[in-house]
């Protein structure tokens, strides 16, 4: 009983409210590391709970949302340096 409650607290509302935020806002990949840390915490209590199946399911969603921050990352880094670029060559003509 007291498992259940941690494991909605930890992977059901906060972790679904984090990709929320992130997904609706501004891709703040705080929000995103955060939800994967509520990830990494149910993660344990069902290694705890010797809950084999539980962990392999939330190990597969850790490592998509990482991967999904990491690319998001890399596009918004991308994004950045092309407006900096942009921004370098109108002050080149003007």
């Amino acid at each position: 009983m007291a498992r259940d409650a941690l494991d909605d607290a930890l992977g059901g509302p906060s972790a679904q409210c984090r990709i929320e935020k992130y997904e609706l806002t501004n891709h703040s990949p705080e929000d995103m590391k955060k939800a994967i840390d509520f990830l990494r915490a149910l993660k344990r209590i069902h290694i705890l709970f010797k809950e084999h199946n539980e962990v392999q399911s939330v190990s597969k969603r850790i490592e998509l949302w990482a991967q999904k921050l990491e690319a998001d990352m890399l596009t918004q880094e991308k994004q950045l340096k092309k407006q900096m670029l942009s921004s370098m060559g109108k002050e080149k003509k003007g």
